[in-house]
């Protein structure tokens, strides 16, 4: 709301405060947006939660005009230039039918479309009878885009583009950027601003470890394809339909991991589950190319080499978290490290930690450290998430949590403790498959109902900064439920009050009960009814001036 309230702002220096109203769904949740309006005296539209065309169309009909702007609500401003351009192009292209600054090179969250009451007319008639795509229904302004006749671009200085600077509001990386300009107190108002705003946002180092729903969440295939190409891929196939940030996969051979003559029946199990390098390229190939971000656990030097460029995140595993030679190879890369610490204690953490950190010089924001317990699956006394408390305040760094328990439990407590990296297997089926990582993964449902409970937990976490809120500040509460300082009894110009003549009750009108201090002898200069309405005005205090200024 706070960021609604900026934007408001913005907006209602060009547009007068009737002509502005804020659309929202049916939703319970959104009463809260409905309930901000009324206390602004902001007109207030509600509508479908599935299509925001219809919700944006169905609102036109009830407030009337020649052009419709809209202005997501996690956008930033509204620029000045944008809006005069907009009326001198209005004024001058009668026929035009949809203004946009799409492709302008306005950075994300500081776009402007306009649509003429005609063309929203006619394409709501065209969603009536031969329907529009969810897309459309999703984005609203696709629909007007595809049926316009005469639509016109805006015309921004090629400058203004500020590299891959987003400031709309979908990722933990946007709310970090908003915050950013927050703290300094810094408005967009102008196209000039914008550069202002990307030099400040770039002085401001981003952890790697974050995630569109706050912490970084990986969905690991691991061995669950079972040494099939086939079953890998249709696994990643799956996993990047989630809202996961990153998929990772475990990088091995066996004979660069296990010693065949001391332990052959573990040689054998992980050759059965050895994929070509060629394949895990092509594999890490496609989570790149869907956006995701890869992770991976490297489990030697020589494919340390082979597979380091296609690697966005490198995970140091529990079983290779002492190794001192693969710790060092890691380090020289620029990569995010993620480290397991299954199987170790906390002298051992302190020992790595302080190498990469001291003697590798690996910059503390490139490092997290995953509270982690080595076995496949472990009882909920064995996940001990209290320790990634210990870890934070030991060592400064990134602190996470790999699972491997059954469900999603302890991964949602994990992201309420404050966790920044979530990681877990991720299987096509968790019931009917025999080899053991699949008891211990989630599927694509569990997955969604994962990343639903953290988004929820992000939600009621909060920010750090405590202050009145917009419903108490709506619903009147700091009147309501604060008492006020009253008289007891009616008492005479010239009366000393007293304490016993004193009482606080609800509603908070004149006086607090912290100033009784300053009350309690003090002289009447009028007469005083009971319980009614106290100001200073009434009474003459010793050393009022001075303790009240």
């Amino acid at each position: 709301m706070l960021a609604l309230d900026g934007l408001l702002d913005s907006i209602m220096r060009k547009i007068p405060k009737e002509r502005v109203v804020i659309i929202t769904s049916l939703r319970a949740d959104d009463d809260y947006v409905e309930e901000f309006c009324t206390y602004r005296s902001l007109n207030c539209y509600r509508g479908s939660l599935e299509n925001v065309f219809d919700r944006f169309a169905a609102a036109a009909t009830v407030y009337s005009s020649d052009w419709y702007i809209r202005i997501n609500g996690d956008s930033i401003a509204l620029l000045d230039e944008v809006f005069e351009q907009f009326e001198q192009m209005v004024l001058n292209n009668s026929e035009a039918d949809l203004f946009s600054t799409v492709g302008s090179g306005l950075p994300s969250g500081l776009h402007f479309e306009a649509v003429s009451k005609e063309l929203l007319k006619q394409t709501t008639l065209d969603a009536d009878s031969v329907g529009i795509s969810d897309y459309e229904k999703e984005h609203v302004f696709p629909a007007f885009y595809n049926r316009a006749s005469n639509p016109a671009r805006f015309t921004i200085a090629p400058w203004v583009f500020a590299g891959e600077l987003d400031f709309s509001l979908d990722t933990a990386r946007d709310l970090q950027n908003r915050r950013v300009l927050s703290e300094h107190s810094f408005t967009i108002r102008s196209l000039s601003d914008i550069p202002v705003a990307a030099k400040k946002i770039s002085e401001v180092p981003f952890s790697p470890f974050s995630g569109t729903y706050g912490p970084l969440v990986i969905a690991e295939i691991g061995g669950n394809h079972e040494g099939s190409y086939e079953k890998a891929l249709s696994l990643v196939e799956l996993a990047i339909t989630t809202e996961v940030d990153a998929v990772k996969l475990q990088l091995y051979s066996p004979d660069l991991l296990v010693n065949a003559t001391l332990d052959p029946d573990r040689h054998a199990h992980f050759a059965n589950f050895t994929l070509t390098p060629e394949q895990n390229v092509e594999l890490l190939r496609r989570i790149r190319s869907s956006g995701k971000l890869t992770c991976a656990s490297v489990w030697s030097l020589e494919e340390l080499s082979i597979y380091e460029e296609y690697v966005d995140i490198i995970k140091v595993g529990s079983g290779d978290f002492d190794d001192y030679s693969m710790l060092a190879a890691i380090a020289k890369s620029d990569k995010p490290i993620i480290l397991s610490t299954g199987l170790s204690d906390y002298k051992e953490v302190t020992a790595v930690i302080s190498y990469l950190v001291e003697d590798e010089q690996v910059p503390a924001g490139r490092l997290s450290l995953l509270q982690c317990t080595s076995m496949y699956p472990i009882p909920p006394v064995e996940a001990n998430l209290a320790v990634m408390d210990l870890f934070r305040h030991s060592f400064g760094i990134s602190v996470g949590y790999s699972d491997h328990t059954v469900g999603i439990e302890a991964l949602a407590l994990a992201a309420a403790c404050g966790a920044e990296v979530l990681e877990f297997h991720f299987s096509d089926d968790t019931k009917n498959c025999s080899f053991r990582d699949h008891l211990v993964s989630l599927d694509a449902d569990d997955t969604s109902t994962l990343l639903s409970r953290i988004a929820n937990t992000q939600t009621l976490l909060g920010s750090k900064q405590k202050s009145l809120t917009l419903l108490e500040e709506v619903r009147l509460h700091p009147t309501s439920f604060r008492k006020g300082l009253y008289l007891k009894n009616r008492v005479s110009a010239g009366d000393i009050i007293s304490k016993d003549e004193l009482i606080t009750l609800r509603p908070r009108k004149g006086l607090a009960p912290v100033d009784a201090k300053l009350l309690i002898g003090a002289k009447a200069l009028q007469n005083i009814d009971a319980l009614a309405v106290l100001d200073w005005s009434m009474f003459e205090v010793d050393g009022f001036s001075s303790v009240i200024e």
